[in-house]
């Protein structure tokens, strides 16, 4: 089952972590990522819009090159050991909607939460 392969590789990574060719590898795919959404109007509509939300100062904060040169594989294996708990979990089982449910088929989109506002739910 899909349940146990998953928990069998949290726990394996809980006890040593993740090879440093897969970080350096990821790392590599991040930075290719934001390099290419620099590029991009959709993402810096996305971050203002988010920075607005979040009521944040407009000065970019996350410097993508110390994020990851933080990044180990014992950190990974710490985060791992803390957060997974295969006695405590949810299991969340996602099924197609019904043929025919217009709610299903077309969902009313969210309305955007002024920042501070704790109103809605």
């Amino acid at each position: 089952m899909l349940r146990h392969a998953v928990f069998d590789e949290l726990a394996a990574i809980a006890a040593h972590g993740v090879d440093v060719r897969y970080l350096q590898k990821v790392s590599e795919q991040l930075r290719r990522q934001r390099e290419s959404e620099l590029r991009d109007n959709d993402f810096w509509a996305g971050w203002l819009y988010t920075t607005y939300l979040a009521n944040e100062a407009l000065t970019p904060n996350d410097d993508l090159t110390a994020i990851l040169a933080r990044a180990t594989s014992d950190g990974v294996r710490a985060i791992a050991a803390r957060m997974f708990d295969p006695e405590n979990y949810e299991l969340v089982v996602l099924e197609p909607a019904a043929k025919g449910d217009p709610a299903a088929e077309h969902p009313a989109p969210a309305e955007p939460q002024a920042p501070g506002d704790e109103s809605a739910p």
